[in-house]
């Protein structure tokens, strides 16, 4: 099997854009195997060991609290313990914020850490539970602030103020004075910045597919809408590729295929408030990495998000970038999804640190994850779409895949 690295003619903007001009292929490159052994954790980088950290002790938090293992890929430590609002990784090593004392669980959890990386406490006054209930109340309001030509962009917990932030289509203070004013100073922070979300479309690849490939859908209209496949998934014993929602534009009935080598599959079912969709597909494989067009195979699943954790996107227009930073977790965004404005949730937010391009026109349904060594990575998740400047965008976290549809990432 050979990859090509195709010339694409996509116009920038809102991914799935139709009628994407293919050129011919200006180089390939074999589609070749990088197994290694795995990577001792004393010699990896100190941010994967603090995200490493991190997921052990969302992962022990959730095993103590439910007298059970957890496995990867289950929903997050919050979600059992109520004192958890975040985690973030600083210059000294991982910094887990709570709301009140930290509860008899959580400190279990921190002293069996055995990656090395300091732990501290950061205590704040408001909880997750709460923040949540206000980010609610905000994506209720949509008709209300509609009628007052407010449009808001993106709504979620900031961890370094403990409120939620809010930011707008078109900022003004007047906009901002009058969301204060609805959900008190103490609750929210609005951003000064104006942002539009929009939804993100490697080339010619064949069976088994891989993680990060180009995938073609032929609209009824003769036009083709274009994205990224991401980590390959099981349902049973039944293997899928999952995409991004947004990329079918209501058109349910065509196949899903990669340019250069024929059809993936076709659509088995899509969640709307997730901007996900599964492809069945014949087989699957691991993900792409660059830049020598070889594959990473995937090790495990992220159980968090830490705020601060060095992360790669690898779609299949930008391909693999890596130094992106998370910036927010727990975010909503409104954008539209076959011709409706959705509210999608749970998204990160994150930003390539250097000013290159990681969520272009085009990567949506494309990995995120954590490299390890030159051949492997940790699933972190899926783009789904950018804030017009190409350095940032949103992901959806791996584990609400698995936990949406009831699957298993394939590792190997």
């Amino acid at each position: 099997m050979r990859r090509s690295i195709l010339a694409l003619s996509v116009a920038i903007g809102m991914m799935g854009m139709a009628g994407a001009a293919v050129a011919a292929p200006v180089s390939q490159s074999p589609k070749t195997a990088t197994h290694s052994a795995a990577v001792a954790l004393a010699s990896l980088p100190f941010n994967v060991r603090a995200q490493v950290a991190a997921d052990q002790i969302v992962n022990a938090d959730e095993s103590l609290y439910t007298g059970k293992a957890v496995a990867l890929g289950k929903p997050v430590a919050q979600e059992h313990d109520g004192s958890i609002v975040g985690y973030a990784i600083t210059a000294s090593g991982l910094q887990i914020v709570v709301a009140g004392a930290p509860s008899a669980f959580l400190t279990r959890a921190i002293a069996k850490n055995r990656t090395g990386i300091p732990v501290a406490i950061r205590v704040v006054p408001r909880s997750a539970g709460q923040l949540a209930a206000v980010q609610a109340r905000i994506g209720g309001d949509a008709r209300y602030w509609k009628k007052r030509g407010v449009v808001i962009s993106v709504w979620g917990p900031d961890l370094a103020s403990d409120k939620v932030q809010i930011t707008l289509t078109h900022y003004s203070r007047r906009a901002a004075a009058m969301l204060v004013a609805r959900y008190g100073a103490a609750w929210v922070r609005i951003s000064p910045t104006s942002v539009t979300i929009q939804p993100l479309s490697r080339t010619s690849d064949s069976a088994p597919w891989w993680g990060g490939d180009l995938v073609y859908h032929p609209l009824s209209s003769g036009a083709t809408e274009t994205c990224s496949t991401g980590f390959s998934i099981k349902i049973a014993s039944t293997t899928y590729v999952p995409t991004a929602d947004h990329c079918i534009e209501s058109d349910y009935t065509s196949r899903f295929y990669n340019p250069g080598g024929g059809t993936i599959g076709y659509l088995y079912a899509s969640n709307d408030f997730h901007d996900t969709m599964l492809i069945q597909a014949s087989s699957a494989g691991t993900v792409w990495s660059d830049p020598n067009s070889t594959e990473r195979s995937v090790s495990s699943v992220a159980s968090s998000d830490p705020v601060g954790g060095l992360i790669c996107a690898d779609g299949a227009i930008s391909r693999e970038v890596c130094n992106v930073r998370i910036n927010s977790t727990g975010q909503s965004a409104t954008y539209v999804i076959n011709g409706t404005n959705t509210a999608v949730k749970n998204l990160v937010y994150a930003c390539q640190q250097a000013g290159k391009a990681a969520f272009e026109t085009g990567d949506s349904g494309g990995p995120v994850e954590t490299t390890v060594g030159s051949s492997q990575s940790i699933a972190r998740g899926e783009i789904l779409a950018g804030n017009g400047n190409l350095t940032c965008g949103y992901y959806l976290p791996e584990r609400y895949i698995v936990s949406d549809w009831g699957a298993v990432v394939l590792t190997s």
